[in-house]
C-alpha cells in the first residue's frame, strides 16, 4: 500500500533515510510516498511528522529531525543515558554508542537502525566527537523519563 508521509524536517534527508528501510520511496511536492505493507514502522522514524494510510487514517509520527551526517559518541550505562541517546537521535545525530544494555540498544535501533555499538577502542582515537562536546542539550529529568517510556515498545 502507498503511505503518504509528511516530513517534520528536510524532505530529501527523510526520503534517503526511508529508502534504507522501505522499498518504493518517492518524493512529491510536500510529502514522501512510501510503498509498504507495514506502515506502523513509520511511527519510529525520526523526521516523520505524520503519515496517512490509503484509507485516509492519519497517524502521528515521532517528529524531530531526520538522522543526518552529524555523528557523536555516547556511553550508555543507565536509563537516563538511553533517554539522552534517543533525544540526540531525534535531534538528528547519528550515534555510535558503547553499552552492555542490549535491550536499550535494541530499542534505539527501532529509531535509528544505523546506530553502532562500539565494543572496543577509544572513541577519541577513532575521531568520534562525544555527544557532551556538541551543541546538544540533554533533556531534563522529567523529559528523560518520558523519552525512556517512548523508547520502550
Amino acid at each position: 500500500m502507498d503511505v503518504v508521509v509528511k516530513p517534520s524536517g528536510d524532505q530529501d534527508l527523510l526520503a534517503d533515510n526511508l529508502s534504507r528501510r522501505f522499498d518504493g520511496v518517492k518524493r512529491t511536492d510536500q510529502c514522501v510516498v512510501v510503498k509498504t505493507d507495514r506502515p506502523e514502522g513509520l511511527s519510529t522514524v525520526p523526521g516523520v511528522e505524520w503519515y496517512e494510510l490509503e484509507d485516509g487514517q492519519r497517524q502521528v509520527g515521532v517528529g524531530g529531525s531526520c538522522v543526518g551526517e552529524d555523528t557523536a559518541f555516547k556511553q550508555i550505562e543507565s536509563r537516563s543515558d538511553a533517554a539522552e541517546a534517543l533525544a540526540a537521535t531525534l535531534d538528528g545525530f547519528s550515534l555510535v554508542v558503547r553499552t552492555e544494555r542490549r535491550w536499550d540498544l535494541k530499542c534505539l535501533k527501532r529509531f535509528n537502525p544505523d546506530i553502532k555499538n562500539l565494543k572496543s577502542g577509544d572513541p577519541d582515537l577513532l575521531g568520534l566527537q562525544r555527544l557532551e562536546d556538541t551543541d546538544f542539550s540533554p533533556p531534563e529529568q522529567d523529559e528523560a523519563e518520558e523519552l525512556y517510556r517512548l523508547l520502550q515498545p
